[in-house]
């Protein structure tokens, strides 16, 4: 029986509003060598029946109890019959050349295992390219470049070979906020990284509300970070993170969270003034530069 190359899975839970939309988009791939895998995660909206009326023999729709976006993503792995492993989210648009733009890079760099490409962000009628990074093909410096937002391998826009699970792990059910970032920064420390300037996806910032939810502290990849003996740029990406959360947690007038934060990381407070302000400095030579 041919096993496709390529195996791409969303997660879904309560997405009526768009998920065939999102469908739509994988079925509408210029590549043709997949699977698409639903992990129904104990939906309890129209998603499901939905999905139902599609007729398509690359498609698969399992149910489970709700588990929360990591533990389907986890469970959609283990059932993926390719090697390679494509993640998106129920709510985002693949452009039409995505899956055939990391089938090329595959066929060229046969022994790298992880795969990055470029996204749009569009919120309203806005669209902003995301990655800066112009050049095809491996990466230096990984990290690096993820702090310096040249690359970001998020779901959507990144393929990895189901074989790094055996190194890194899965995805963390613990937490519900960056749980995605953090099994980013394990693949990028671990593996050769290979990227494209392509566009392959639309992230559609509209949907995106979870992160602006208040949810208990210990939901978030912040709770868990710790600046000690990590490299530079892992520094400045985990404070940066950190301060986000702590900024939001002033909003929500969380003042244990905020104090918890603040105690935990006073001692490296040099790494967050080196990351806002640096930030900062980014943010205004890119509006120069629109300006000249």
């Amino acid at each position: 029986m041919h096993s496709p190359l390529i195996s791409v899975v969303i997660p879904l839970y309560n997405k009526e509003d768009s998920i065939l939309e999102t469908v739509d988009s994988v079925f509408n791939q210029s590549f043709k060598d997949f699977e698409l895998l639903i992990i129904d995660d104990g939906s309890t909206d129209r998603s499901v029946a939905l999905l139902g009326k599609i007729q398509d023999k690359r498609l698969r729709i399992v149910s489970k109890p709700n588990g929360g976006v990591s533990d389907a993503r986890n469970f959609g792995a283990k059932l993926a019959k390719a090697d390679f492993i494509f993640y998106l989210d129920a709510d985002d648009l693949l452009l039409d050349d995505c899956l055939l733009t990391f089938s090329d890079l595959l066929s060229k760099n046969e022994d790298i295992y992880v795969f990055t490409a470029n996204f749009k962000i569009i919120k309203n009628t806005s669209e902003q390219i995301f990655c800066s990074y112009l050049k095809e093909g491996i990466v230096s410096n990984p990290l690096k470049m993820l702090w310096n937002r040249k690359i970001f391998p998020r779901t959507g826009a990144m393929l990895f070979n189901k074989k790094c699970f055996d190194e890194i792990g899965f995805f963390r059910t613990d937490i519900t906020i960056y749980e995605d970032f953090d099994f980013i920064i394990n693949l990028l420390k671990k593996y050769s990284v290979v990227s494209t300037p392509k566009i392959v996806l639309a992230y559609l910032l509209d949907y995106n509300s979870l992160s602006q939810k208040r949810v208990p502290l210990n939901k978030e990849l912040a709770y868990y970070l710790n600046l000690k003996g990590k490299p530079f740029f892992e520094k400045l990406i985990f404070a940066e993170n950190i301060y986000a959360a702590y900024k939001k947690r002033i909003k929500l007038k969380d003042k244990s969270a905020t104090t918890y934060l603040w105690k935990k990381n006073k001692n490296y407070l040099v790494y967050f003034i080196i990351a806002f302000s640096y930030r900062k400095f980014l943010i205004f030579n890119q509006k120069i530069k629109k300006l000249c």
